[in-house]
Order: C-alpha cells, then structure tokens, then sequence
C-alpha cells in the first residue's frame, strides 16, 4: 500500500495566516484558511507549526525551524510544506509576505518590511535534505498599498523552481482574487477538500482545485500551479491495495 511504501518519510509545514493587519485593511478569511490547513495536514502525519497574524519576526523564527528540520531530515525521505494565507505582493521579481506590523509607505520599506518568498523560503527549502518542497500561496488579494501602486505589480510573480519544488498559487501570475465571504476563501476551501481524497497525487489535487475553484468562480479565478518535481507524493495514503496495483 501506499502508506507502507511511504512507511519512513518525515513530513513537516509551516502554516501562516495573516488577517489582523495593522496597517492596512484587514481579511477576512486567513486564520480560518490556515487553522483549518494546520488541522487537515495534521491529520495527513504533518508534523505542523502554525502562526497566525505573525510579525515579520515571528515569520523569521518559524521559517528558522522548519529550515531546521529538513536540514535535519533523511534524503528522500523528508518533504517540506510552507501554506501561506494573506496580503502578498511582488516588487522588482520578488514575491514577498506581507507581515501584519508591515507599514508600507515606501517603495524601499517592501524588501525591509516584508519576507522574500524566493530568497529566503524556497531558495532555503531546496538547499535543505527535503526531497520535495510544497509552497501553496493564497496570497493574491488586491494591492492594500495605494500609495505605492506604480511600483508594486498585481498579483504574484511565477517563481523558476528548482528540482523538487511544487509552487500553487490560488491566481494565475499577476492577476488577482478578491477575499471571501464564507468561512474559507475559494482557493484553500477546494485545497482542503482535495488533499483529503485518497491516492491522488499532488498535480491530481491541484488539478482538481483548478477545474472546481473555475468553476465555482464563474472562471474568474484561474489558479495556476508551477512545478519541478521528480517524484509522487500523495497527500492522504489510504487508498486500498487494489487500487495500488492498477497505478
């Protein structure tokens, strides 16, 4: 089965939402999004550290030791998951974390106030002993900095990954989705939904949360995924022997 060929891999993530900015509007949905992802991927043998309404220190700190343990972890044996949920935006190529202590008047207080995605997340997450990093970015709200409009693009920007990154973002690169009215925003309610199936892959879940978020959105809202990946991972294991055998 899968759970026993999966029997001896270490999984770890990092869950951030942020809704309770200082600054800037708040949101509606990001803690929900996150306690409900922490919880979910909890109950996939996730071994979780959630934060929510985090300052750019506390995201540091996090970050730090999730760092740690897959620097620690067996090869081939470790994966590595940061979900993010909350005000992203990107500026000159970079993506970037808005932390809720953020006060962004300026166009040099982004990289001084904000957590670099590429920089630090990834370029960290593929330099560690994890065989396969995970970013899923609901982070795509519109820009909460006027002041700053002309230098800030909309949206994320579509990150080159290196070998064993999977990047989910819940937009297409540079377009935007508004927050949601429910308990979840669209983009994390169908990730939730999906990772719960079993034996899917991942580009079989996310795959699943692209058709059902067009969908449910009146195709508004295009997700987009970007991926290096060399090898399988499922979400959830249990899927009977029989099942295994056909794949």
């Amino acid at each position: 089965s899968l759970a026993e060929l999966y029997r001896n891999e270490k999984r770890y993530a990092l869950i951030i939402g942020n809704s309770g900015y200082k600054h800037i509007p708040a949101l509606r949905n990001p803690i929900n999004d996150a306690s409900d992802m922490a919880m979910a991927l909890e109950d996939l043998n996730f071994e979780v550290l959630l934060l929510t309404d985090a300052t750019y220190m506390e995201i540091r700190s996090a970050f730090l030791k999730l760092h740690q343990k897959l620097l620690d972890g067996l090869k081939d044996q470790t994966v590595g998951l940061v979900y993010y949920s909350g005000h992203g935006l990107q500026h000159d190529g970079e993506n970037y974390l808005v932390p809720v202590d953020a006060k962004i008047e300026y166009e040099d207080d982004i990289p001084r106030q904000c957590f670099p995605v590429q920089k630090i997340i990834l370029s960290n997450m593929e330099r560690s002993n994890s065989r396969m990093n995970i970013l899923v970015l609901d982070a795509c709200r519109n820009n909460s900095f006027p002041q700053i409009t002309r230098t800030v693009n909309h949206g994320l920007a579509e990150m080159k990954t290196g070998k064993g990154s999977f990047i989910a973002y819940a937009t297409a690169p540079g377009s935007t989705a508004s927050d949601g009215v429910g308990r979840n925003g669209l983009y994390t309610q169908e990730v939730l939904k999906a990772i719960e199936k079993p034996g899917l892959t991942i580009e079989q879940v996310f795959k699943e949360v692209r058709i059902n978020v067009l969908r449910l959105s009146g195709e508004q809202q295009y997700t987009w995924d970007s991926s290096n990946i060399t090898g399988e991972f499922y979400f959830n294991l249990d899927i009977p022997d029989s099942l295994v055998s056909q794949k």
